[in-house]
Order: C-alpha cells, then sequence, then structure tokens
C-alpha cells in the first residue's frame, strides 16, 4: 500500500513537471531610461502565476546604519595604522622574492590553461552537432509576444540627428507590419541625448530543450565536456 503511494506520487509530480514544461514561462521585461535615470522590472510568470519578480536598481539593497558604517571605518583606519609599520619592512625584504614567486606562477597557469584548452577541441568536435541542435531548440521554443521600443534620440549636429533618424525609420517600417513588433523614434536637434522606453515579451516553452539536455546527458563524450569545461574556468 505504502509503496503505492509512493508510485503515484512520483507520476504526479512527473505529470506536473511536464505540464510545467509543456506550457513554459512568460516572461516580462521592462527597460526605461529618462537622463540619468534608468529603471527596469523582469517578471516571470507560469500562467497566471507570477514566479519571479525583480526591479532595478534596488535601491533599499545593501543598506547600513550610518553609525555601523562610522565603526567600520574607525577599526579599518586603527588597524591599517597598526599593520604599517611592521609591513614596510616586511615588504622591502618580500618584493623580490614574491616577484620572482608570481612569475612562475602566472607561467603555470598560462601552460595549463593552454593544455586543457588544447583538449577541449576534441571534445567540442565530437558534440558540434548536437551542441548546435539543442541552440536550435531553444531558438525555435521562444516565441515572440511584444516587443515595444520607442527611442528619444538626439545629436549636437542637427543633420546627424535627421539621418540617423531617418535609418531607424526606414528600417523598422517593415518590422511595424506585424501586431507584435513596434519601433519609434523621437528626434531631438541641438541636444545629445539617448533615453528610450522598451517593453519585451515572450514565452518559453522548456520541454523540447529539457529533453535534448537529458539526452545529451547520456553521452560520455558530453560529460567529459562538462567537465573539462567546470576545470578551465575555474
Amino acid at each position: 500500500m505504502i509503496i503505492e503511494i509512493i508510485v503515484g506520487l512520483i507520476i504526479f509530480i512527473i505529470i506536473l513537471i511536464l505540464i510545467f514544461l509543456y506550457f513554459g514561462l512568460n516572461i516580462n521585461i521592462f527597460l526605461n531610461k529618462r537622463g540619468n535615470d534608468f529603471k527596469g522590472q523582469i517578471e516571470v510568470k507560469f500562467s497566471i502565476f507570477k514566479i519571479f519578480s525583480k526591479n532595478f536598481p534596488d535601491d533599499e539593497k545593501n543598506k547600513k546604519p550610518e553609525n555601523d558604517k562610522k565603526e567600520n571605518i574607525k577599526r579599518k583606519s586603527n588597524d591599517i595604522k597598526d599593520k604599517n609599520s611592521s609591513e614596510d619592512l616586511d615588504d622591502e625584504l618580500n618584493k623580490n622574492n614574491s616577484a620572482k614567486d608570481k612569475d612562475n606562477v602566472k607561467d603555470k597557469n598560462s601552460k595549463n590553461k593552454l593544455n586543457e584548452f588544447r583538449e577541449l577541441f576534441p571534445l567540442i568536435s565530437t558534440n558540434f552537432w548536437d551542441i548546435l541542435d539543442l541552440i536550435e531548440s531553444l531558438l525555435y521554443s521562444v516565441n515572440l509576444k511584444k516587443f515595444k521600443l520607442h527611442l528619444i534620440l538626439g545629436f549636437s549636429s542637427p543633420v546627424n540627428t535627421a539621418t540617423t533618424l531617418g535609418y531607424i525609420w526606414a528600417f523598422s517600417a517593415t518590422p511595424n507590419l506585424s501586431k507584435s513588433f513596434n519601433l519609434s523614434a523621437e528626434p531631438i536637434f541641438n541636444k545629445e541625448i539617448f533615453d528610450f522606453e522598451s517593453e519585451i515579451v515572450f514565452k518559453i516553452s522548456l520541454l523540447k530543450p529539457v529533453l535534448k539536455i537529458f539526452k545529451l546527458l547520456t553521452k560520455k563524450s558530453m560529460i567529459k565536456l562538462i567537465l573539462k569545461l567546470r576545470k578551465f574556468f575555474k
């Protein structure tokens, strides 16, 4: 009885995961710039449920009381004063040795990195088409629902402003025929300015990419490539 319940729960969880991957995520990105004021927001939704939301810049992040800051500054200044007297003598003795050691370490690291980079090529060539297939699957899984961008653009020269805006209007004429695409531009003459208002909404279905990833992870050569990449970028 207990085994049947556990199996039933596992099947239920797998079905929920497959539904989540099939229907995918809706991602909304809002970016606005006016002068020195830049604001943005990212929202990730599953159906009507908001999973993640982030506003930036985050003004409340990393705020600390002023008293704590003053105390930390005092402590650091005292520590620096105490260390300076002893460190001055040690620095003169250790400069030559440390410079030589650093050069040796750099040479060894560069040689090791070069050897590791060479080892990646056979693995990349073996898995090249599989990686390309995964990238293609990711691209096709993205469905652009809305792209809206309004530029406020100006240069010190009115001629440059008019020329640039002319190119933008010409470029946006055909894409703007689509309901999901809207690119517009507003000229500001005799003033250097670059402001914008944008909204990007797209949906990404994760089922096919995830299945492709699981398929790739069954290959020993792909696992070796992942391990080598991790080692290379450490």
